[in-house]
């Protein structure tokens, strides 16, 4: 099997597996059946592959020295841990998604043929099958938690933005306009936010038409009059529940709206005993007690504000770096963006740069493998436009 092959196929297979988590979602939600864990492991699957291939290629493939810090900064980080007392299972865990997160970028950034992929049939309907997964998931959800069985609100997922890049890249304004309207009544925050990102990014440079504007300033009409006449219900679901009252203040409003990520961070930094720990991390397999945030008494592990948690876990030295790391694969999705690429490359771009905002809402740098594959189609996209 040639690298270029390997890359279609693991593309396919994280696709396919981001439909049926969707799919699945509201048994999650009803708490009847954890199906991220499945998901999760699958994930872990594809990156192990690329992991083996990177082992099996090292030789012929183009490794870039911020990767080199990135494993090097890891690896310290294991050397400083202090073991006593943590899983082996979560040490490995936390060991090795960075490690095979670089694995897949590198991997797919050396042998993904760019032109091969945005002719790939298979890989187009995959991604327009999310769309329709999304259109289908996202009133059942509604319909299950209204009539049968309450649901928390978060009927999508991230994938579900690669539906809002093939609409943005080869649908319709009318369309656009009503799958970003099921991103918002899905209740996933990160998720409509990070597509309203992506929204802007294609329509900086557009000239819009008459009748767009219109219908633009109808929506946005219609959009206030729902939230006056529905206040109440409203607040209820952008508080996810959550109900703030005079009393709770600017400090309890915030904490509310971020879902208790704010005690979150604030139990996470209480289990750091040591300065140093600032520099390499608390370590592979760190947890600490839930303070606010779920059941008390248990421990927690990972923050969902993603660059406090790599801080956390791996160093500030670490967060500094990749956070370098990302931002040049931001820029190129930019630059790829705003080549006008074929759709499939389009769809990529722009879920490499959704997921950049994603990440502040969520722990999904390691765990969505679509973000890696994104960054590696990314910056070979990218690396093909320099030769033109």
């Amino acid at each position: 099997m040639t690298g270029e092959r390997l890359t279609r196929i693991l593309s396919i297979l994280s696709l396919m597996a981001g439909c049926g988590f969707l799919l699945l979602n509201p048994l999650r939600l009803a708490f009847v059946a954890n199906t991220l864990i499945p998901f999760l492991y699958f994930n872990l699957i594809v990156m192990l592959c690329c992991g083996v291939w990177f082992l099996c290629k090292v030789r012929s493939v183009n490794f870039r020295g911020v990767e080199l810090v990135l494993c090097l900064l890891v690896l310290a980080t294991a050397l400083f841990t202090e073991y006593e007392g943590r899983r082996l299972v979560d040490v490995l865990t936390d060991l090795l998604r960075p490690l095979l997160f670089i694995a897949v970028v590198v991997v797919f950034r050396n042998f993904v043929c760019v032109e091969r992929l945005n002719e790939s049939i298979k890989i187009a309907k995959w991604l327009r099958l999310t769309m329709w997964v999304t259109v289908i998931v996202v009133p059942l959800s509604w319909g299950i938690s209204r009539y049968v069985q309450p649901l928390y609100p978060a009927y999508a997922s991230i994938d579900s933005v690669f539906g809002m890049a093939w609409l943005l890249g080869a649908g319709g304004f009318l369309a656009q306009v009503g799958y970003f309207a099921l991103l918002v009544a899905s209740g996933k925050r990160g998720v409509y936010l990070a597509a309203f990102i992506v929204i802007l990014i294609c329509y900086k440079n557009k000239k819009l038409t008459l009748p767009t504007w219109f219908m633009v300033a109808l929506a946005g009409v219609l959009a206030m009059a729902g939230f006056v006449l529905f206040i109440d219900d409203v607040q209820q679901f952008l508080l996810k529940g959550g109900t703030v009252t005079s009393n709770d203040g600017l400090e309890g409003l915030i904490n509310i709206l971020s879902g208790g990520r704010i005690e979150e961070f604030r139990g996470a930094l209480a289990g750091m005993n040591s300065s140093l720990q600032f520099v390499f991390g608390a370590g592979l397999g760190f947890a600490y007690p839930v303070e606010g945030f779920g059941e008390e008494g248990l421990y927690h592990r990972n923050l969902h504000f993603t660059p406090a948690s790599l801080a956390i876990y791996y160093g500030v030295p670490f967060l500094l770096v990749f956070l370098y790391y990302l931002a040049t694969f931001f820029f190129a999705a930019l630059r790829v963006v705003n080549s006008k690429p074929g759709v499939v490359v389009y769809c990529y771009s722009l879920y490499c740069l959704a997921s950049m905002v994603f990440l502040f809402t969520e722990f999904s740098v390691f765990a969505y493998v679509n973000f890696a594959i994104s960054c590696g189609v990314v910056a070979a996209a990218d690396k093909a436009l320099k030769r033109l």
